[in-house]
């Protein structure tokens, strides 16, 4: 009875593993200047930030499905793009290849087959690589080129076949981020 209690526990945890592996969270961070007005941002632009080993710079047309992702975000806020702005906005991303090592243990531990009474206490370790992408929004005050609020993304990249799948998974990421602005207004 123990065994097969065992083997169901296993089943559910596993079904659980994939499940979560579907999930592919985002994990945002930011920060934004204390002083700053952001009551008064009304208007928005963009402006071209070169940094060395950007990913938007090596890939154009990702850059054009993000700074769409983000007008239509930010329109869909009430902000308006205009030729005289109150702020700037300014992209950046990059990628970095990553390997996840999953440990099931050794000798304390064990895994099971689908089959019954068919338990083996031995060492199993998997390995899987993976792309993260890096977005980084940047908020910059138009009047004195400060920057007021950064917002960044960490997410797991995907390769898609689809333009329509990956606008949509650009517009989910860039909406995860900017949730965040401005501070204290969080969706």
């Amino acid at each position: 009875m123990i065994f097969l209690s065992r083997f169901f526990v296993c089943c559910a945890y596993l079904v659980s593993l994939c499940l979560c592996s579907g999930c592919n969270p985002i994990s945002v961070h930011y920060d934004f200047d204390q002083n700053a007005a952001f009551q008064g941002i009304r208007t928005y632009g963009w402006t071209e930030i070169q940094i060395p080993g950007d990913a938007l710079q090596a890939n154009p047309l990702l850059k054009k499905r993000i700074v769409e992702g983000v007008n239509t975000y930010m329109q869909g806020r009430g902000y308006i793009l205009a030729d005289t702005p109150d702020v700037y906005l300014a992209v950046q991303a990059g990628f970095e290849n990553k390997m996840q090592v999953i440990d099931w243990g050794g000798p304390h531990g064990f895994y099971m087959y689908p089959w019954p009474r068919s338990y083996y206490y031995r060492d199993r370790v998997d390995i899987h690589y993976y792309t993260e992408g890096t977005l980084i929004i940047d908020i910059i005050r138009a009047a004195d080129s400060e920057l007021i609020w950064r917002g960044e993304g960490i997410r797991m990249s995907r390769k898609y076949d689809d333009q329509e799948k990956m606008q949509h998974f650009i517009d989910e990421y860039v909406a995860e981020i900017l949730n965040h602005f401005p501070p204290g207004h969080e969706k």
